[in-house]
């Protein structure tokens, strides 16, 4: 080419092209990097098994439950769900793309930790493991609180940083803004000040 800008438009129509193949192997990689980390997983959740762990983290949710004659459902893996409200939209499904208004509390504490709104897809992976499991009970407009034992949230190695300690429990005040098969916006940050 003898312009700059010939060659460029040539790059640009060809990486346009190129693109569906880029595209598909972007997802092939995603879903190869979800399932290794879908198989360390449960090998994790087996050594937590065998350990007791598990065990101990679900009669401690129990415990605190019926200490405050709270009543929950369990759900998936462990994650506990008192609906205070179903909703009456579509329902949140694995795959599908959610908003969610939440506040976060550690549970030993009943300390607030955060309070916000977030969009996702449902069951990929892009939360913890708790909202996951305890969110498809709700349809849109619904609210109530999620009670996840701590490994089926942060686990034995939570951020560095983060107000957690490993096997931390956590409850989450929900509310189920929206429901779509599209993705949503990411909601502006309305942090609560405190």
């Amino acid at each position: 080419f003898k312009v700059d800008s010939l060659a460029m438009a040539d790059y640009n129509k060809e990486m346009e092209k190129d693109k569906p193949r880029q595209m598909k192997e972007q997802e092939e990689q995603m879903a190869k990097m979800r399932k290794e980390q879908q198989e360390q997983q449960v090998k994790e959740d087996l050594e937590l098994e065998k350990s007791g762990e598990i065990a101990k983290e679900l009669k401690a949710i129990e415990t605190m439950l019926a200490s405050k004659n709270i009543n929950a459902q369990k759900t998936g893996k462990g994650t506990y769900v008192r609906i205070e409200s179903q909703g009456t939209g579509p329902q949140a499904e694995s795959g599908k793309y959610v908003t969610v208004k939440y506040s976060g509390r550690i549970m030993a504490t009943d300390s607030v930790f955060q309070s916000n709104s977030y969009s996702f897809q449902l069951g990929k992976g892009a939360v913890i493991r708790g909202w996951d499991e305890g969110l498809v009970l709700f349809k849109k407009g619904g609210k109530g609180t999620l009670y996840i034992p701590g490994f089926l949230a942060d686990g034995a190695n939570p951020q560095p940083g983060s107000p957690f300690k490993p096997f931390d429990a956590l409850t989450f005040d929900v509310e189920m803004l929206e429901v779509s098969d599209t993705p949503l916006a990411q909601p502006a940050p309305q942090m609560e000040q405190r």
